[in-house]
């Protein structure tokens, strides 16, 4: 369950069907978090769906939303965790 802002609710969304959701359009920009807008939104999916199962899925919760899902690829950063090693770790 999902309740809150678009921005919240596209988080949900995304980590329902295993994928990063980004708004963009400059048009409508989002609003802010502290926004009067609120969303709710039931996840009834289970975990393991297969790509057309994925785009079916963000068709019909955009067309409920009023909103367009696109399928993209970006290059974002990302920060990782590794094991202290011997020489960080002061002995």
């Amino acid at each position: 369950m999902a309740i809150g802002d678009r921005g919240g609710l596209l988080r949900a969304i995304g980590e329902a069907l295993g994928r990063e959701v980004i708004y963009d359009d400059p048009e409508k920009p989002a609003p802010a978090t502290q926004g009067s807008l609120s969303y709710m939104w039931s996840n009834h999916l289970h975990g393991n769906l297969s790509q057309e199962q994925i785009a079916q899925a963000a068709k019909n919760i955009g067309d409920q939303l009023g909103l367009t899902f696109a399928l993209d690829q970006r290059k974002v950063s990302y920060w990782s965790s590794l094991p202290p090693t011997e020489s960080a770790s002061g002995n």
